[in-house]
């Protein structure tokens, strides 16, 4: 899963540096290419958590919760980035719709549900006012 992930960001990156892509190569390669790394990212962070839960990994004495916590914050770091570097939104819809699912799923875990639907609202935050952020002129 992890070779997966590296390739398809390896991909990504020569495709990003191709230069000014056409309409129809934003739609039919770097979309999809976008919204599969999205996908593959939340499943490496979902696998990674299985292994370590099949194999009794004790934490080092910090609560499941908290871990969860932390492997949110890792998502909205890896979103805000894709967001912020590349300007893929599509990538960071997946992002948000995996939070959402994870929230719902989540429920009676206040403290992953909360933070799930907090980070989800940062990262719509960041879809909707980072082109503004980036249009904004400098102040010298």
């Amino acid at each position: 899963m992890l070779t997966l992930l590296v390739s398809l960001l390896y991909v990504y990156v020569q495709i990003a540096r191709h230069g000014e892509l056409t309409s129809g190569q934003k739609w039919f390669v770097r979309l999809p290419f976008s919204i599969y790394l999205g996908w593959i990212s939340v499943a490496t962070v979902a696998n990674v958590s299985q292994v370590l839960f099949y194999n009794d990994w004790s934490g080092w004495g910090v609560s499941p919760e908290i871990w969860t916590v932390i492997m949110l914050v890792v998502a909205a770091v890896l979103g805000l980035a894709m967001r912020w570097r590349e300007s893929n939104w599509a990538y960071v819809l997946v992002l948000v719709w995996a939070l959402v699912g994870i929230a719902l799923k989540q429920s009676a875990s206040a403290l992953v549900s909360t933070t799930a639907w907090v980070i989800a609202g940062v990262l719509m935050l960041a879809l909707i006012s980072m082109p503004f952020i980036k249009s904004a002129p400098r102040q010298s």
